[in-house]
């Protein structure tokens, strides 16, 4: 009867842990469609009094643009800095921590948002990082809960990453509350005051420390059965030592975070998240001055696509597991064949293969400048989207020690983020020497996208040079 609590518990959490992602982590990805109310609030107007309307009524106001995508540019890049910090402190000092002061700050972040005005812009750069930040950071939390389920471990993390991406769609739905007559203000007055039970899952539902993999009859307590009030001496005696057990064996047994960092599979896979993860980024950022510039020439409602967008988004929590599926199937069937460590080599490999020609059709279609098209373009970024951080996380799970997740994620995450700040100078490319015009950016990342292939390249060649000296080994052992 234990037992079966216990497994109870594992699904609730891993359940809730998705809609969390859903609801709350992810938001700060729905910026196209945020952006369009501010632009609508007169959020950083006062520069545009000496601007005028073009020929076709569509406000051109590229001061505002451009402020509003600085905003973005600094919240996404501070969410990767902030995330290498909250994966050392997740790994530290264990879960309860690290989420404790992540809901903090999200919470906070929603509540000085709706405190904001146009005539007070500049809380934005403070609020839309604090949301970003907390929602990133609960995220890494999250993922752990993939070890929970080990059989489906890349699965869980994938779907966790979906909903994160379709978190998007929390912004879409403000954007059609405020068409309907709702203030923005309210919205994340709500959404602040829901986050509130992020500290219930948190002390409920998740371990104080950090979460190693369990096997289906694992006896190890956590959550609820941690507190004070709940946890006997006995129990939580055992449950110290079995998680100790387990950590010193993976200290002893797999490489140290040095060893980690210095391997070619790891500056292989930052090169290839470096890349997606900026076309991805500047995507979003740019993405209401993309259309605009399309609407000008082509004629349209811009509106329409921003929504269409949005929705696609949401498709997120759909499409990510397809990513973990493709991942555990080629995992399982190859373990068949060949030793798991190389079997995980080939199914990440595929993953990011997928990432890679994703991200370049895309870029592709980008570049051709008919606005129907785009239609397109939204379906293949929202599948590349969904691969790239599903995929990446699945990578750094499989490929290194899992009592070192926080901090490689993080680190990679924080390294890409130096790369993140590059956004709002390549926006004022676009918009003042390109004049507004995205052909050669597009065409440039669309070349990039193309080279990270060389990534899961790299994995493929290692795993067949490791399954060659595995095959040779054997031949000698069986001669």
């Amino acid at each position: 009867c234990l037992l079966r609590i216990m497994k109870i518990q594992r699904v609730v959490s891993v359940v809730t842990g998705i809609l969390e992602a859903l609801c709350f982590d992810g938001v700060i990805f729905g910026w196209a469609s945020l952006s369009y109310v501010l632009e609508k609030e007169g959020y950083f107007g006062q520069s545009c009094m000496n601007e005028i309307n073009n020929g076709n009524g569509i406000g051109t106001c590229s001061k505002q643009k451009e402020d509003l995508s600085l905003v973005f540019t600094i919240s996404s890049t501070m969410q990767v800095y902030i995330g290498l910090v909250n994966g050392i402190v997740m790994d530290t000092y264990g879960t309860w921590i690290a989420r404790t002061a992540n809901v903090t700050l999200f919470l906070i972040g929603c509540f000085l948002t709706a405190a904001s005005s146009a005539d007070t812009s500049w809380y934005l750069y403070i609020s839309m990082a604090m949301i970003s930040v907390g929602g990133f950071n609960l995220h890494i939390c999250n993922m752990q809960t993939g070890n929970l389920f080990p059989k489906a471990k890349a699965t869980i993390i994938t779907f966790i990453n979906g909903a994160f991406d379709s978190a998007a769609s929390v912004l879409l739905l403000f954007k059609l509350l405020y068409d309907l007559g709702i203030q923005m203000n309210v919205c994340f007055f709500v959404l602040g005051a829901f986050s509130v039970l992020l500290y219930v899952r948190t002390f409920l539902l998740l371990p104080r420390r950090t979460l190693p993999v369990l096997t289906d009859d694992s006896n190890l307590k956590f959550g609820y059965n941690e507190l004070p009030c709940c946890a006997k001496t006995t129990d939580t005696e055992v449950n110290t030592e079995e998680e100790t057990d387990d950590k010193s064996m993976d200290v002893s047994e797999t490489k140290t975070v040095k060893a980690c960092v210095l391997s070619v599979l790891f500056w292989s896979n930052l090169m290839h998240l470096v890349i997606n993860q900026f076309r991805k980024s500047f995507f979003i950022s740019s993405f209401t001055s993309f259309i605009d510039s399309l609407v000008e020439i082509h004629g349209g409602n811009a509106n329409t696509y921003i929504d269409v967008f949005g929705i696609l988004q949401f498709l997120g929590v759909f499409l990510a597991p397809l990513n973990g599926v493709l991942i555990d199937t080629v995992k399982r069937r190859f373990t068949r064949k060949m030793p798991k460590e190389i079997a995980t080599l080939y199914a990440v490999a595929f993953s990011a293969a997928a990432t890679s020609i994703f991200s370049t059709i895309y870029s592709i279609t980008s570049v051709i400048p008919v606005l129907e098209l785009q239609y397109f373009t939204f379906v293949i970024y929202v599948l590349g989207r969904a691969f790239l951080y599903g995929g990446n996380s699945a990578f750094i799970s499989l490929v290194f020690p899992a009592v070192h997740f926080g901090k490689i994620y993080g680190l990679s995450m924080a390294i890409g983020g130096l790369f993140q700040l590059l956004q709002y100078p390549v926006f004022i490319l676009v918009s003042r020497v390109f004049n507004n015009d995205f052909t050669v950016i597009n065409a440039v990342l669309c070349g990039l996208c193309a080279i990270s292939i060389i990534h899961p390249i790299n994995i493929y060649v290692r795993a067949r040079k490791m399954l060659k000296t595995y095959k040779k080994e054997d031949n000698l052992l069986n001669t």
